[in-house]
């Protein structure tokens, strides 16, 4: 059974202003300050680094309003290019601190995965899938309870982040249905 991967539009914070907002400021306002917040930036850079993924916290200096990176993936979904263009955007999040929500620093991306980035620059420049992008959000957010969140053979689910044992009886669901 082949497996296909599509990635759908969920902005953890639909409301963030179009510019972002500080990084401190943002994560103060959602999750206090202190013990509890750096107890939850060790356990993401532990578990990270064992699966060999990198976190840069204090690279980060923007939350961003993530609206242009969705649309950017679904531009890169056209050319074959999403699942690239998705981790390419975690990477330079992540990793490299970039703010996700500066649309020249998208285009940039964009190139960096096959895309010209000319007409990356035009494609968020207009609107072309904002309203696609906001109601595949809004679609979402009746259903998902956690990220990230898979859907198998759009009938089965699974939020969170997960161990790849917690797949195998989804992935026995799925075979016997």
């Amino acid at each position: 059974m082949p497996i296909e991967i599509a990635w759908r539009p969920y902005r953890l914070n639909p409301s963030m202003p179009a510019e972002g907002m500080d990084r401190k400021l943002y994560v103060t306002s959602k999750f206090g300050e202190g013990p509890r917040v750096d107890a939850m930036y060790s356990l993401m850079t532990r578990v990270g680094a064992e699966l060999g993924l990198e976190f840069a916290w204090d690279k980060i200096e923007r939350a961003p309003n993530t609206l242009l990176a969705h649309r950017l993936v679904r531009l890169a979904e056209r050319a074959g290019l999403a699942d690239t263009m998705v981790e390419r955007l975690f990477s330079a999040y992540f990793r490299d601190g970039v703010d996700l929500g500066d649309a020249d620093a998208l285009a940039a991306l964009a190139g960096e995965v096959g895309i010209d980035p000319a007409d990356a620059a035009r494609f968020l420049a207009g609107d072309e899938d904002c309203a696609a992008v906001v109601a595949a959000d809004g679609a979402a957010r009746r259903h998902v309870d956690g990220v990230p969140y898979y859907v198998f053979d759009r009938r089965f689910s699974l939020a969170g982040a997960q161990d790849s044992e917690a797949f195998l009886p989804v992935f026995d669901a799925v075979r016997a249905a």
